[in-house]
């Protein structure tokens, strides 16, 4: 408000008489209100006032992502007027209303509204928290968001050709048959990374979410206000989707494809949802029926995946290159490289890592397959080195450190870097048995192992945490129990190894172990045993091992230099 002085005209000598008066006069009122104010204020704090409730909630997107400076209308029934508010960066508003009313309200946002006529009741004993749902989809289906073929080259294209596949030989690979199955178990492995901004996405869609039961009670009351709307049964069919429940999806997807079947990403989303549910042959036929006209690189991604599954690896490893050509991606790089490691071309999946490492160098799996493939190749010094930069990349992501500590047990001599980053690992995952099994392990490799009491009892110590925290992690009781014989601690040694075999029967360097310290005690007898044991275990194992092998086929290569020969390097 305007102050009273600056609001006067300044007093002339002509008018000083009546300035003087008007003055006086004010200051009397003036006074006079002051002694008035505490009676008012007192009776205006008797008179009844009328309660005051409130009505609060939240706008959100179907999907439940809150949307910022929405228009929230609210309006009492029987009433023209009307309160409109903004709803904050969370979605939230709040409106103070007359208690014993009852309102309804809308919520809207760039054209796009609330489902209309939600009423409420509001009293001092019902003041409702609500969710207002707003529907951001087009009013038609959108353009498919994976089948824009894609323009970039992946850089440098390797210069070779699957051709085929052949039964396992050993040609492709490098080293002893235990360095051997560690790269098997390890290419397998790398093949399921994920990348980081997956985890971190994955991690932080959560924030903020609607409870589900609401979103899907929306989406279902459209439904049955719609049984035959295409956009009605997609919506919930990838709502489900999205929640990780495929079989309930494809009900609603299939539906919707029944009503429409030219929309191609709703095609996309039940291949989706038949691949999640291990119905491979028919998501291959929706994937097959859309790359018949619109081919993208993400088609051929997926169609990789599911002949893999199918037990096609040349159709996967082709459609796989494919992908690449088409949009040379973080995902679709690394998933033809893991695709080549896993079949055998280690050469060729360390050129395809190599180039991804230097598209994507920020990226830790695809370092970690880098670390893979040369592990296979023999290079260990320069797998160790790779996957030592994974784990400095994501600290905190414990695969790299898993891999490394594998390669650490399986390869001849200590790797340079490895050692500071199992200790990194145990430092930040003390009670993870793995761990500090692969710290000792580490240890146990130092060249001073043997004339560093200090270092002896660190890795013991680490190895007897590793089983207080798994009981059942056969492979420190077997290290323990090598430990023991080394010091000829027989005895223990038997017991350590006994434990092993209880913890893990297929373990068979364990019967081995074991008839050498019962040899040493002069338990002739026992010693057979376990000698026997151990072949019939080993034999075993190679027959299953065998088996695998056989179901991952090994890819046949052709290289530019010698077009006519297939080649396995």
């Amino acid at each position: 408000m305007t102050n009273i002085y600056e609001r006067r005209r300044p007093c002339t000598k002509h008018i000083r008489r009546s300035c003087a008066a008007t003055w006086i006069l004010f200051a009397w009122f003036g006074w006079s209100l002051h002694l008035a104010t505490p009676t008012l204020l007192s009776q205006q704090a008797s008179m009844p006032q009328a309660p005051r409730a409130t009505v609060s909630g939240v706008v959100l997107s179907e999907r439940g992502s809150p949307i910022a400076k929405a228009t929230v209308t609210l309006q009492q029934e029987g009433l023209q007027t009307s309160q409109r508010v903004l709803t904050d960066n969370r979605g939230a508003f709040t409106f103070s209303v007359f208690n014993d009313a009852t309102y309804s309200l809308l919520a809207d946002k760039d054209g796009k509204e609330s489902p209309p006529s939600l009423v409420v009741k509001v009293s001092l004993e019902n003041q409702p928290t609500l969710t207002l749902l707003i529907d951001q989809h087009t009013d038609k289906p959108a353009a498919p968001k994976l089948l824009a073929e894609g323009t970039a080259q992946f850089a440098d294209q390797p210069e070779f050709t699957v051709a085929g596949i052949t039964d396992f030989t050993a040609a492709g690979g490098h080293g002893s048959d235990s360095s051997l199955r560690t790269s098997e178990t390890l290419a397998a492995k790398a093949s399921t990374l994920k990348a980081d901004d997956s985890v971190r996405n994955a991690s932080s869609t959560g924030a903020g979410r609607n409870p589900p039961d609401i979103i899907e009670a929306v989406l279902r009351s459209k439904l049955q206000e719609a049984p035959d709307s295409f956009e009605a049964n997609r919506r919930l069919g990838v709502f489900y989707l999205d929640m990780a429940k495929p079989q309930q999806a494809l009900t609603f997807l299939e539906s919707a494809y029944r009503i429409d079947n030219k929309n191609q990403e709703n095609e996309y989303d039940l291949a989706l949802s038949c691949k999640a549910i291990g119905d491979y042959a028919h998501s291959r036929k929706y994937v097959q029926h859309l790359m018949a006209t619109h081919p993208s690189a993400d088609l051929y991604h997926l169609a990789a995946e599911l002949d893999e599954r199918l037990g096609d690896p040349l159709a996967a490893v082709n459609e796989a290159q494919k992908a690449v050509s088409l949009e040379p991606t973080e995902q679709n790089i690394f998933s033809w490289g893991s695709e080549l490691l896993t079949h055998r071309a280690i050469w060729q999946a360390q050129q395809v890592f190599e180039q991804g490492v230097k598209q994507y160098p920020q990226s830790s799996r695809m370092r970690t397959g880098l670390g893979t493939a040369l592990f296979a190749g023999g290079a260990y010094e320069k797998a160790a080195a790779n996957l030592c930069s994974a784990s400095d990349l994501n600290v905190l992501d414990p695969d790299p450190y898993l891999f490394m500590g594998k390669v650490q047990v399986a390869a001849p001599k200590q790797l340079g870097c490895i050692e500071q980053r199992l200790k990194r690992f145990v430092q930040q995952q003390p009670d993870d048995a793995a761990a500090n099994y692969f710290y000792a392990m580490a240890l146990r490799k130092r060249s001073d192992f043997t004339a560093t009491v200090r270092i002896q009892d660190q890795t013991t110590n680490l190895l007897q945490k590793t089983i207080a925290i798994d009981p059942a992690y056969a492979d420190a009781y077997l290290q323990l129990g090598n430990l023991s014989a080394s010091r000829n601690e027989f005895s223990q040694a038997i017991e350590q190894y006994t434990r092993a075999i209880a913890a893990d029967p297929k373990l068979s360097d364990a019967y081995y172990r074991l008839a050498i310290a019962y040899d040493h005690t002069g338990e002739a007898a026992k010693a057979k045993e376990e000698f026997r044991l151990h072949d019939k275990v080993a034999a075993q194992q190679a027959e299953e091992v065998e088996r695998q092998r056989e179901e991952v086929k090994q890819f046949v290569v052709l290289l530019p230099t010698q077009p006519s020969a297939a080649q396995t390097p």
